[in-house]
């Protein structure tokens, strides 16, 4: 009996440390704050889904995958210095191939093919993070600009629908 309550023990510091260890605040600077929601106050008779649309900026979503931890997850393996040495002694490496392929045309369109297919993969990875980051969110941080302007945006909106005293 005592090995069942000591693995269940286990199991659940092995979970309570997975949960602190994928801490979305990790990820932010020190003044930095996660946006988590976005509510809509004061308008009752305006189309709701509309308004919604002229957010600048949505909060990570929760449901049905935690995604930013995922993001998080992926992000403790990339290493964006690597991938772009890396990307360069492939572009290196292929232009020494093409050299020495050159009175070869069908030997040079191959080895064309096969560089970009490489470079743009590599390309996309440094650009867009790893697959596991991709699956994933980055962090949505709140910017007090980006709400400056949705508010001008609604604002704008409604006075458009009829609202007079909205901005």
């Amino acid at each position: 009996m005592s090995t069942v309550r000591m693995s269940a023990a286990l199991a659940g510091v092995l979970v309570l440390a997975g949960v602190v260890s994928c801490s979305p605040l990790r990820l932010l600077e020190p003044k930095q704050k996660l946006l988590s929601r976005v509510r809509l106050e004061g308008v009752k008779q305006a189309d709701a889904e509309r308004i919604a649309a002229l957010y600048q900026q949505k909060p990570n979503t929760s449901f049905p995958l935690p995604k930013l931890a995922i993001y998080q997850l992926g992000r403790t393996i990339y290493n964006q210095e690597r991938l772009k040495a890396k990307l360069t002694r492939i572009q290196q490496e292929f232009d020494e191939r093409l050299q020495a392929a050159r009175p070869d045309s069908v030997k040079v369109g191959r080895l064309l093919a096969r560089r970009e297919k490489r470079t743009s993969r590599l390309q996309r990875t440094i650009d867009k993070g790893n697959a596991i980051m991709r699956i994933g969110e980055p962090p949505v941080v709140y910017d007090s600009a980006l709400t400056r302007k949705t508010v001008e945006q609604i604002g704008i909106f409604l006075k458009s629908k009829g609202f007079s005293a909205a901005g």
